[in-house]
């Protein structure tokens, strides 16, 4: 088609955020979340190998939570291998209504994929003020600004990926800071805005 560049209008994926999010508090236990179709391509044994990396001393101060379907069974034997099924937990499929309380509960969210789009997983995780170490693949560096409103690492660095676990893990208030500024990037993302938007459009054509 030809068209010209002002007659062009880009939606992004509408997101859901909820009207506030928690006080994350010190638990003593900083909670990892991975949601996702568990496997090679989203990055699942990476991440589990990133996590039975890190010092023991850091180690006993996290938890890992993988949701999701896909080849369960392989990370179950993977964190078994490398000792660390008794941090590692995998809860398999689950509902949004779990996710959402799963969100609410966790406080940092990694998906350090191979290739993707933009993920919902990654604005939702971000919409609820989480942080977020992710690969610079697919739309995400178009949102993530690394440092800033979240991590990133390169796709299959294991080690860079542990780097950042740990680094999250120890410092409460960067997890803060970026956990705020990535619910602040995902704004523009809200399904409200989406829906005034699709609705402005439909009025000038009409």
């Amino acid at each position: 088609m030809n068209l010209r560049e002002d007659q062009v209008i880009v939606l992004p994926n509408p997101v859901e955020l909820p009207s506030q999010v928690p006080q994350r508090m010190d638990r003593g236990v900083v909670r990892l979340a991975f949601i996702g179709r568990i496997g090679c391509r989203k990055g699942t044994f990476d991440l589990i190998k990133a996590f039975a990396n890190l010092s023991l001393n850091i180690r006993r101060r996290a938890e890992l939570l993988i949701a999701g379907d896909g080849e369960i069974e392989q990370a179950g034997k993977l964190a078994k291998k490398l000792n660390v099924d008794q941090s590692v937990k995998l809860l398999g499929w689950i509902s949004s209504e779990t996710r959402d309380h799963l969100f609410s509960e966790i406080d940092v969210f990694i998906l350090p994929s191979y290739n993707e789009g933009l993920p919902m997983a990654i604005l939702e995780a971000m919409g609820w003020g989480l942080p977020v170490i992710v690969t610079p693949v697919g739309g995400i560096p178009e949102l993530i600004r690394s440092g800033e409103n979240g991590l990133m690492v390169p796709p299959g660095d294991v080690g860079q990926l542990s780097d950042a676990i740990q680094r999250l893990i120890r410092n409460e208030a960067l997890r803060r800071s970026l956990g705020s500024a990535a619910r602040t990037s995902v704004m523009s993302y809200d399904i409200k805005k989406y829906c005034g938007s699709l609705s402005k459009i439909y009025h000038e054509l009409s």
